[in-house]
């Protein structure tokens, strides 16, 4: 838990030390910038707060597990394209609330679950709490 707070405080601390326009220069392979980087992780946090609110309901039967690189590869390609139209504040502010919420999630969930909540808990858990470093993520891009 606290490793993933402190991977989100460090990855906000980043984004809000680049120049805009480093933020936004496409910078992969895949020519996507800082920005994209981050709509991504945003992406990735609220598809995980929804998991979360099935988990909490007792739906994670419900929950729709990327079956191929070709469904992970859609839900980036659509969740990036549509944070595009936010304005870089609204992205920060976002990246901000939806890091706080998944931290807020993990300490709200019911702790009795059914096996196949602990199977989509256990899964997540270990997802969010790696912290997958957001700063690290984010510096793939290559920021000078």
């Amino acid at each position: 838990m606290r490793r993933s707070k402190r991977a989100r405080r460090s990855g906000l601390a980043f984004v809000r030390r680049l120049p805009e326009a480093e933020i936004r220069r496409k910078r992969t392979q895949d020519r996507w910038s800082v920005r994209d980087v981050v709509a991504h992780l945003v992406s990735c946090d609220e598809e995980t707060i929804g998991r979360f609110r099935l988990i909490a309901r007792g739906q994670a039967d419900r929950i729709f597990w990327f079956e191929s690189m070709a469904d992970a590869d859609r839900f980036n390609a659509r969740t990036v394209a549509r944070l595009r139209r936010l304005s870089l504040p609204a992205l920060v502010r976002r990246m901000e609330r939806s890091g706080a919420d998944v931290v807020r999630w993990l300490l709200l969930l019911p702790s009795h679950h059914s096996p196949n909540d602990c199977r989509a808990l256990s899964s997540l858990t270990i997802w969010v709490a790696s912290g997958s470093s957001m700063e690290a993520a984010i510096r793939t891009v290559r920021v000078p």
